[in-house]
């Protein structure tokens, strides 16, 4: 990947959450979804789902138009206000990327500490523009 990804991508977040702490961390993710809804507009799509079979287990459920969609939600500061309130609320967090992500993200996930991995398109499209 020599260049940014002209293209969309999906991220799903997947969060366990401390015993005792769901309704502040959904709290402090309706407030974080409210910011991202304001202030980002390559973030076409953000909503945080529950997982059916584990009350401690949610996802956050992302699409990106593009690199530096997802790069403005990265260094975002109310991004940053959510990780550290996630060191409070949260066990776990990782990140899956459905697409092909540019460069820029990629340095930018390599660098951050975070878990991930890249699920790389074998083919497909998506109708989400930038």
């Amino acid at each position: 990947m020599a260049s940014p990804s002209p293209s969309a991508f999906i991220v799903l977040a997947r969060i366990r959450i401390k015993a005792g702490c769901v309704d502040d961390y959904i709290a402090m993710s309706k407030a974080t979804d409210d910011l991202v809804q304001q202030h980002e507009s390559g973030t076409a799509h953000h909503v945080f789902v529950s997982d059916p079979q584990d009350p401690l287990s949610f996802t956050w459920a992302e699409a990106f138009v593009n690199d530096e969609a997802f790069l403005e939600h990265l260094n975002a500061p109310h991004i940053a206000k959510y990780f550290k309130e996630h060191e409070r609320l949260g066990e776990s967090f990782s990140l899956e990327f459905y697409g092909t992500i540019g460069e820029p993200s990629l340095n930018a996930m390599q660098s951050s500490g975070l878990s991930f991995t890249v699920f790389e398109t074998a083919c497909g499209f998506t109708r989400l523009k930038s």
